[in-house]
């Protein structure tokens, strides 16, 4: 046979993340061949599922500021997960106050309809009349005020959450940037042409 021989694919290569090129494999020249990714069954009978190998790494770039900031993502994720817990916690202890303070504000009710019933035959004074409704009104005002605190906890717990599925997104984002200062083979072929060495600052696109 004779003639040109051409690849049957050829792709550019870029870096997608910014930092210094720290190092790089001793095949990362061009006319070099380099390997890509590898598939295998994990049951070759069956023909089911399948084992993945990353492709060669070509080159690094400084990982330092990208797993700084997946520290910082998993920091704040642990710190929401505490949030949502604690406001948990104070929703349980809320409604225990709640029920005490319905129960005593029922029972202050009934005690001064009792009063009032007491009062129409004589029974008692106006002066106890009136004790008993005041008293039934400080346990109203302290009902409500615990039950508009419950109230709030749905939309408190539900703006938690979006925080963290938020902070969630952020933790994924900057693990994947991690793992993108590890410049990998797409495949497996032939370099034909090299742009960065070693000591290098890339931008993503580099």
């Amino acid at each position: 046979g004779f003639g040109s021989v051409v690849a049957e694919r050829e792709v550019v290569y870029s870096a997608q993340v910014a930092g210094e090129v720290v190092s790089v494999s001793r095949r990362l020249k061009v006319g070099e061949a380099v390997s890509g990714p590898e598939f295998f069954p994990n049951d070759p009978v069956l023909d089911t599922g399948s084992i993945q190998t990353d492709g060669e790494i070509l080159l690094a770039i400084d990982p330092e500021v990208y797993h700084e900031r997946l520290t910082q993502a998993d920091h704040a994720v642990e710190e929401a997960l505490a949030e949502l817990q604690t406001l948990k916690q104070k929703e349980q202890n809320n409604l225990r106050i709640l029920q005490t303070a319905t129960r005593n504000y029922n029972a202050a009710k009934a005690d001064h309809a009792r009063m009032v019933r007491l009062a129409k035959d004589g029974t008692v004074t106006q002066n106890q009349l009136t004790l008993s409704q005041l008293e039934e009104r400080r346990y109203e005002q302290a009902f409500i005020e615990v039950d508009n605190q419950h109230s709030l906890f749905p939309a408190q717990r539900q703006q938690l959450q979006k925080r963290l599925d938020r902070l969630n997104t952020e933790k994924k984002l900057a693990s994947i940037d991690v793992r993108r200062t590890e410049v990998r083979a797409p495949f497996s072929g032939v370099l034909t042409e090299v742009h960065v060495e070693k000591g290098q600052y890339v931008q993503p696109g580099t």
